[in-house]
């Protein structure tokens, strides 16, 4: 190495050496700042050496960090081509795969660095502590791989192996993953014992404050004794699901509900001798000022003292509809008619929840629609019922329905279906609603479902008036349908 040489490597040192340790506050904090900062030293470096792999690398972190997940794939493959024993590189890169539905790629990658990390030993990382920490990371990334899967016991046996390595050091994460996979096999005292995670993987969504500033609200370890506030968490479907174990909790202690302010009224209609508030958004709630609860409880944690095994589930619906606000449907729906009215979807969830696994085909869909009853749409999205009504004209389709102004209230929804005769629906918010609200309803489930959905080939185990429609193949909903328009079409004859 010349004097020049060294000059540069010097330089480029330096601008790492100031910009490592931003990136890994902003990793922690979130700050956009700080990530700006690191950025404008990284492309420093770059702009000396564009080839330079460390450089690369960060900038796909930088990168990763702010969301742009397409360009942080694009940028860890160049490192990853360049450096196949670069196992940090790789294993961001299955991060993305995963997150993107390329599960078949970051399966292949997880055993890849394995093979490589085993053949390299040691030698890759500065220390043993390292090594293990980073091999224990990709088992658990792996495992997550076979979760919502249709394989819990291959998830499991990698976060065991994972829990292996990592020597009581952060093993949260695999924990937390393995609750999931518990849960999708039914095993729900394992399941909840695991679930518990969730607060330490995601502490800013699990913890509120219903003391003083100086002071920390406890949390709820089963005293009955105790007034508890049950914190409502995740999406609506979540909140309504886990909300059917309240009744036996209101048994044993004081609750107050801090719940989503969407169902609120709801709730309230449910249990109206209960202090219920629709604040969980709020850290700052004014109710509190005048009741302080002993302890507190996420509302997915209560179920560990009480759905340890399927017979713990009562099934039973909890929820009435508001039949003032009935008044205001259209009165095409409070009419009676001999024709059927059933309500239903095609899609839902998110990518990272098996969106595409939930969704079916409209030309499938149009085998359902065709049957002689009329169908109201329980879709939440507009574009999605834009779409639908698209789809319906080109076919002729005068039966089908959209009510959006209906859906878009979560109380007229209720009523909406409380109007019903039954739903077919795929796995989305408005089932949970259904179920609490007792209206019959039938549940198309992927082969690949999210464990909500209940163990594969078996009822949904939160609600009786579920009944579940199970993907014989993956990703073939021909025995769905076909199903579904029996049960139709048997309901029209008995009609």
């Amino acid at each position: 190495m010349n004097d020049l040489e060294k000059e540069v490597k010097i330089k480029i040192d330096a601008l790492f050496e100031k910009a490592q340790p931003l990136i890994n506050q902003a990793r922690e904090t979130d700050d956009i700042e700080i990530l700006h900062e690191a950025e404008h030293y990284i492309q420093r470096v770059l702009n000396i050496d564009p080839t330079n792999i460390a450089a690369i690398f960060y900038i796909g972190c930088i990168q990763m960090l702010r969301k742009h997940e397409g360009l942080a794939q694009v940028l860890f493959s160049v490192v990853y081509r360049a450096d196949k024993r670069h196992v940090n590189a790789g294993s961001n890169l299955g991060i993305l795969y995963k997150n993107n539905e390329q599960r078949k790629q970051a399966v292949a990658l997880y055993l890849e660095l394995i093979e490589t990390m085993e053949k390299e030993g040691s030698n890759l990382f500065p220390n043993k502590e390292q090594f293990n920490y980073t091999l224990a990371d990709i088992y658990s990334n792996l495992g997550s791989c076979f979760t919502n899967n249709g394989t819990p016991d291959i998830a499991l046996d990698y976060y065991n192996k994972s829990l292996a390595l990592k020597d009581n050091i952060d093993r949260d994460t695999p924990r937390f993953n393995m609750a999931l996979a518990y849960l999708e096999k039914g095993d729900y005292q394992k399941g909840w014992e695991n679930y518990k995670y969730y607060s330490v993987v995601h502490p800013d969504k699990r913890v509120k404050n219903y003391h003083d500033e100086e002071s920390t609200t406890p949390k709820w370890e089963g005293d009955k004794t105790q007034i508890v506030a049950v914190l409502g968490e995740q999406g609506l479907g979540d909140e309504l699901m886990f909300a059917s174990i309240l009744p036996d909790m209101m048994k044993d202690t004081r609750i107050i509900f801090d719940c989503h302010p969407r169902l609120q009224n709801l709730f309230k209609r449910a249990w109206p001798k209960a202090p219920i508030y629709g604040t969980r958004k709020d850290m700052d709630s004014v109710w509190q000022l005048g009741i302080k609860p002993d302890s507190f409880i996420p509302i997915t944690e209560v179920a560990q003292f009480y759905r340890n095994k399927k017979e713990d589930f009562s099934g039973e619906a909890y929820l009435k509809a508001d039949d003032k606000l009935k008044q205001l449907l259209p009165k095409t729906i409070k009419k009676k008619s001999k024709r059927l009215k059933i309500g239903f979807s095609w899609t839902g969830g998110l990518m990272k929840t098996n969106g595409h696994f939930r969704t079916i085909a409209f030309d499938q869909l149009l085998r359902i629609l065709k049957c002689d009853a009329d169908f109201i749409s329980l879709q939440y999205k507009p574009e999605h019922n834009e779409q639908l009504m698209k789809v319906a004209k080109e076919n002729k389709l005068k039966n089908v329905f959209v009510y959006q102004d209906i859906i878009d209230d979560y109380d007229l929804t209720a009523c909406l279906l409380d109007e019903l005769d039954f739903i077919v629906c795929a796995p989305q918010s408005v089932i949970f609603l259904a179920g609490a609200l007792g209206v019959e309803t039938y549940q198309l489930c992927p082969k690949r479902g999210m464990w909500q959905q209940g163990v594969y080939g078996e009822g949904m185990p939160w609600f009786n008036s579920v009944h579940n429609i199970w993907q014989q193949e993956f990703n073939d909903w021909d025995y769905c349908i076909d199903e579904a328009v029996r049960v139709i079409n048997e309901k029209i004859d008995k009609r």
